[in-house]
């Protein structure tokens, strides 16, 4: 009979509320604690896995093109020739260079989440807890913005332009150059638009107390019409 009523008690207990981060609306303010603090958490480990392989397959490009143009440079005996292949791999050790120290926040502070949600005891005050999450989906949101803003496009442009003008200028391989610097731009536009920015769009449902998982849009596959 006691469990009975302990059980009872547990369903009926008044969820617990917490006040919206700044930006949040009523409806976040209405929604469970554990809800919001779930779905951030879902939404963080969905694009860490996705920042941890776009890392993984652009730095492994960047890698062989460096290590191969250092090796084949090594072998060519023409001054020129080695010129523009070691300015082509020094645009790709660049990039690794992006890469490795200015990683997306999202990897780090998704494994501080989850550290701290292991280690958080049944006193622990949950919506403190929850602010720090919400700190994070922030300050992830904002960085996966960053990544793809005028800055990063700028500074990509910027690179290959220096590629041109290094092979331009200090060696007269103006076309050369131009390959270079349009392989550097393309490369680094097809990274900049591949890299993960779905927080951007979380960190905007949650505000607006929406906590449903994204729906990925459906392919519609049409039969060919019989004759």
């Amino acid at each position: 009979m006691l469990c009975t009523v302990m059980l009872v008690g547990e369903l009926h207990a008044a969820p617990l509320r917490c006040p919206p981060l700044p930006g949040g609306t009523a409806a976040l303010a209405a929604r469970d604690a554990e809800a919001r603090l779930a779905f951030i958490r879902a939404r963080l480990r969905h694009d860490a896995h996705r920042a941890r392989q776009w890392s993984l397959g652009f730095g492994t490009s960047y890698s062989l093109i460096a290590a191969g143009s250092i090796a084949y440079g090594s072998a060519v005996r023409d001054r020129g020739t080695k010129a523009d292949i070691y300015t082509g791999g020094a645009g790709a050790l660049v990039g690794l260079g992006l890469l490795t120290l200015s990683p997306l926040t999202v990897v780090r502070d998704h494994d501080m989440l989850e550290a701290h949600v292991a280690s958080a005891g049944p006193g622990v005050d949950r919506c403190r807890l929850l602010a720090i999450a919400e700190t994070m989906l922030v300050r992830d949101a904002k960085n996966e913005a960053f990544g793809r803003g005028w800055f990063t496009h700028t500074g990509n442009a910027v690179l290959g332009v220096a590629t041109l003008l290094v092979l331009g200028l200090g060696f007269h391989h103006w076309s050369a150059g131009t390959i270079n610097a349009v392989s550097s731009i393309a490369i680094g536009e097809l990274m900049i638009n591949l890299q993960p920015r779905g927080l951007i769009r979380d960190l905007r449902a949650y505000r607006a107390g929406d906590l449903r998982a994204p729906r990925r849009p459906l392919r519609r596959w049409r039969r060919p019409a019989r004759r």
